[in-house]
């Protein structure tokens, strides 16, 4: 049987090694985070990119669309 001691020192590192991997786990979840959080922003700018070149686009086809009503 174990003293006292013994089984309190397998209980802290039990619990020190618990900590570690804990704290492994969410650096890598912060990475991750940061990933998609850059993703996400380059998708918006995309998309903004998008529906600027629609804007221009629709412009350009009801202008076309006026001058060939004029002719």
């Amino acid at each position: 049987m174990k003293s006292k001691e013994e089984q309190l020192t397998e209980k802290l590192k039990a619990a020190e090694l618990n900590l570690q991997t804990k704290k492994a786990r969410n650096k890598s979840l912060q990475r991750q985070n940061r990933s998609l959080e850059n993703r996400l922003g380059t998708g918006m700018k995309q998309s903004e990119a998008l529906k600027a070149a629609c804007s221009v686009l629709k412009k350009l086809k009801v202008s076309t669309l006026q001058s060939l009503r004029n002719r």
